[in-house]
């Protein structure tokens, strides 16, 4: 059975919201091609590119790579709302914030290390961990629920493409012990 053929189906909606997605990514197209286009630029001695401008380049193109890598599940789980509110987020973020996302996730895979040698999810390593992602999320979430947090850190183990992000990183019990802390302390 086709969904399309389902009788609460609305077909006005769900055409309304791939409009509204085809447009988002086409908008995200147009600024990557933009940025390309200064980049060469800039490579061929035409131009010059503020640092800024690298940086906003660069986040665009992590908007891209994430909405191309997970996006379709994103937006079924989250809407489209909050996919946008939260992209609207990270885009407005400093370099300084981005850098202190980046120190706050690998202060949570060196914690998450160490729970998965020791394997104690009572631990305040533990706890650590929960903290440390719960605070990496917000960066870019618009707002915190801890249950989204847990439904994320399911999809972790759920979604192989999420899982290989985690389990890459540390081994393939990554995935798995960070969304049982998630489970244990998010409240």
């Amino acid at each position: 059975t086709y969904i399309i053929s389902k009788p609460n189906f609305d077909i006005c909606q769900s055409l309304i919201e791939h409009h509204q997605r085809l447009i988002s990514r086409r908008n995200q197209l147009d600024q990557l091609i933009l940025t390309v286009e200064k980049t060469l630029e800039h490579n061929k001695g035409e131009r010059e590119m503020s640092n800024k401008e690298k940086f906003e380049g660069f986040k665009k193109e992590k908007i891209s790579e994430n909405e191309a890598k997970y996006g379709k599940e994103i937006r079924e789980k989250y809407g489209n709302e909050t996919v946008e509110e939260s992209n609207k987020k990270f885009m407005s973020m400093s370099e300084d914030d981005f850098n202190k996302m980046q120190n706050t996730e690998n202060e949570m895979f060196e914690a998450l290390a160490e729970v998965i040698r020791t394997g104690d999810l009572e631990s305040e390593r533990a706890k650590s961990v929960y903290e440390k992602h719960k605070a990496w999320l917000s960066f870019s979430w618009p707002s915190y629920s801890a249950e989204a947090h847990i439904g994320l850190a399911e999809m972790y183990v759920a979604d192989e493409r999420f899982a290989k992000y985690y389990n890459d990183r540390l081994g393939l019990e990554t995935a798995t012990t960070l969304r049982d802390i998630v489970v244990k302390y998010a409240k």
